[in-house]
């Protein structure tokens, strides 16, 4: 898409439109939905599209971390997140202060570059397909104890009967 002038962004952002221009666009969005969105914002520059979508982003987030809080507590990703405010911290010191901290942002920014393997995007074994398998697994276990179609489900509820599977299984396991 990037080749033939169309920015991906501007096409994956189009996912998150609930209405635009009094027009209602469905959750299970189509690819010619998307295009039609893509064709009324196209004048909207990457960087005013950057920031819609990173307030969409820290939106979702800061609802998940609300309504699931458990979510994101493992000490790996308190880690990670430790390394970039000390990274964003020496950046920020060395603008108002000055002093070159060119080694320290080096030694932070290699640390972060590798802190996660590097991830495979193609064949059997390619995130994707890791992730569709895992999401179909956590439906069938949804299905299979509560005897609802996970699919059907909006976010919130799938998150909700995901994590009170989780709490129950503890409770049996005790």
């Amino acid at each position: 898409m990037a080749t033939n002038g169309i920015h991906p962004g501007m096409i994956a952002f189009g996912a998150f439109v609930k209405s635009l221009d009094g027009k209602e666009y469905p959750v299970h969005i189509t690819d010619e939905q998307l295009q039609e969105i893509h064709t009324i914002i196209s004048d909207v520059t990457v960087s005013e599209l950057s920031e819609a979508n990173e307030a969409v982003k820290k939106k979702i987030e800061r609802e998940m971390s609300m309504y699931f809080p458990t979510m994101g507590d493992s000490p790996q990703i308190k880690e990670y997140y430790d390394l970039k405010l000390q990274l964003l911290k020496a950046m920020l010191d060395q603008t108002a202060d000055g002093i070159d901290r060119t080694d320290e942002i080096q030694s932070l920014t290699d640390q972060l570059t590798v802190f996660y393997p590097p991830r495979c995007f193609q064949g059997e074994k390619s995130v994707e397909i890791q992730s569709d398998k895992e999401f179909t697994e956590m439906c069938l276990l949804i299905t299979k104890e509560m005897h609802i179609n996970a699919k059907d489900m909006t976010v919130f509820d799938f998150y909700s009967a995901f994590e009170m599977i989780k709490r129950q299984s503890k409770k049996a396991k005790k």
